[in-house]
């Protein structure tokens, strides 16, 4: 439908035009396929480092992340976990709960053949990170969670959730409007940067199948966004780092402090003025603090 705006040709769609960077596709064990983004010549033997984005985005997320990351001698992996980006959308809602994504990342892992690896996820795959530590923490050897799920309030998501079902399930495809994009990545950003033309086709084109706005509605209806208990919490006893931004809008940044000191290895990194989307507002200060953490 044109009134939703124009989508990019798929021969342009990330990693393209991005040197170094490389996409392939891993079927796991359940036949659901998942797109990775990997630097080219990566070292199998480097200590591996999932990256998980978050809600409605894709592998996008961490174009800016990927290279220094790899230029640490590390070896990234950014995964578009089902329904994001290129990858398989199941329909069925129970898939979009965050036992259910935990499970989805431990079988992305085994696809990969990596038994034990550093995750670093935004948003909600920071809260969705944070659960497959706790569900498996034999498999995760440090923890970076950025904006995460699980450390702050999620604004409106719960008033969204109050909604009936019946009246929001035949609207979800007429959501996919460019516009709302536009407005949901600049709300994501602080006052350190703005998104593009170019960042707003990107993860909009992800949109054109109808079944990735209802597996957003899905993720707004079934995933926990409460944060941490404190029991939780002292479960987490691998290194953790926690990434904020100051002018963060869609989780709150406001008890990140007091929960992190409930972690029995964590460590707090404010970016003043960055917004939710720090990992591209502020990719120098993210990959500074990441490498530091992850290389220690």
């Amino acid at each position: 439908m044109r009134w939703m705006g124009r989508r990019l040709d798929s021969s342009k769609i990330f990693p393209a035009g991005h040197a170094g960077l490389a996409a392939r596709f891993v079927m796991l064990r359940d036949g659901i396929t998942v797109r990775v983004i990997e630097t080219v010549g990566a070292d199998p033997a480097a200590p591996p480092v999932l990256l998980l984005s978050g809600w409605g985005t894709s592998a996008y997320l961490w174009r800016r992340n990927l290279l220094p990351l790899a230029a640490a001698r590390l070896r990234p992996i950014a995964v578009e976990l089902k329904g994001q980006g290129l990858s398989d959308i199941p329909t069925d809602p129970r898939e979009y709960t965050l036992e259910s994504l935990s499970r989805h990342v431990l079988d992305v892992l085994d696809a990969l053949h990596v038994e034990r690896a550093m995750l670093a996820g935004l948003s909600l795959g920071g809260g969705i990170a944070a659960r497959v530590a706790l569900l498996a923490p034999e498999r995760v050897e440090r923890l970076a969670l950025l904006s995460s799920v699980g450390l702050g309030r999620v604004h409106l998501v719960h008033l969204a959730g109050l909604l009936p079902e019946m009246l929001v399930a035949p609207l979800t495809p007429h959501l996919a409007r460019r516009s709302l994009f536009e407005l949901a990545l600049r709300w994501a950003y602080g006052t350190l940067g703005h998104p593009t033309a170019a960042d707003v086709d990107q993860y909009f084109v992800h949109s054109e199948d109808p079944a990735f706005a209802r597996s957003l509605w899905s993720l707004v209806r079934r995933v926990d966004w409460r944060m941490l208990r404190a029991d939780e919490l002292r479960r987490l006893e691998m290194p953790v780092l926690a990434i904020f931004g100051t002018r963060d809008r869609i989780v709150s940044p406001h008890h990140v402090g007091e929960l992190v000191r409930q972690l029995p290895r964590g460590e707090l990194v404010l970016i003043e003025g960055a917004g939710h989307a720090c990992a591209e507002e502020a990719p120098e200060a993210v990959n500074r603090a990441l490498v530091d953490f992850l290389v220690a």
